[in-house]
């Protein structure tokens, strides 16, 4: 159980994937397990970059933001020492709140972007171990994440129209990497989070004992 393993949880805005992925986190830590928790977009330049974006603190071009995703995916990936594949060559468990299937659905429902060429400029991005979609209907996550604050301070794409296009993408492109030999698991995010957090541990465990 100590080999290095990659888990990706995915899901749209409101899922609970960043507090799943903290709990999971935590669980494995208590059983020993070197853990690291990262998320994308990362801290990193072109991260940083991408959350102004975001937060519509700065104005760029969708295809612009895509290519600054894929870059900071790579980035994430290969930066020495403390990079994911790094991580992984000294037996750690990488969790990521997010990774390239929040790259297809979120900037392939953009206008003017095929899913092809987000796909194509991801093409060198490693395959997680597991991916675990966290599926929400977008009218449920809306309601978390209006209790959070209002719709004014949200986020660029985290609109109930976008969410469906975008929850459909996650959901199709999931069944894709299952289709071609990857192991990838759709949970109902639904459920009470108690619930999620422990099939997602279960998920989790029983990939790391295989």
């Amino acid at each position: 159980m100590m080999t290095g393993s990659f888990i990706v949880l995915e899901g749209i805005d409101g899922c609970g994937s960043t507090t799943a992925a903290k709990v999971l986190g935590s669980q494995l830590q208590s059983h020993g397990v070197k853990v690291h928790i990262t998320n994308e977009p990362t801290d990193g330049p072109a991260g940083a970059l991408i959350r102004l974006a975001l937060k519509k603190r700065v104005t760029l071009a969708p295809k612009a933001i895509a290519l600054l995703f894929a870059a900071d995916r790579l980035d994430h990936l290969n930066r020495p020492g403390t990079g994911i594949l790094a991580l992984l060559e000294q037996d750690y468990i990488v969790v990521s709140d997010r990774y390239k299937l929040s790259s297809y659905a979120y900037q392939s429902t953009e206008p003017g972007i095929e899913l092809a060429w987000i796909k194509e400029i991801n093409r060198q991005a490693r395959e997680p171990d597991l991916t675990i979609l966290m599926d929400l209907p977008p009218k449920q996550a809306l309601e978390r994440k209006v209790s959070q604050q209002t719709a004014e301070g949200m986020e660029l794409y985290e609109y109930q129209e976008k969410q469906e296009a975008v929850r459909q993408c996650f959901l199709s492109s999931t069944k894709e990497l299952i289709d071609k030999g990857h192991k990838a698991i759709t949970i109902d995010a639904g459920k009470p989070m108690n619930e999620v957090h422990e099939e997602v541990l279960k998920l989790v465990t029983a990939t790391l004992e295989a």
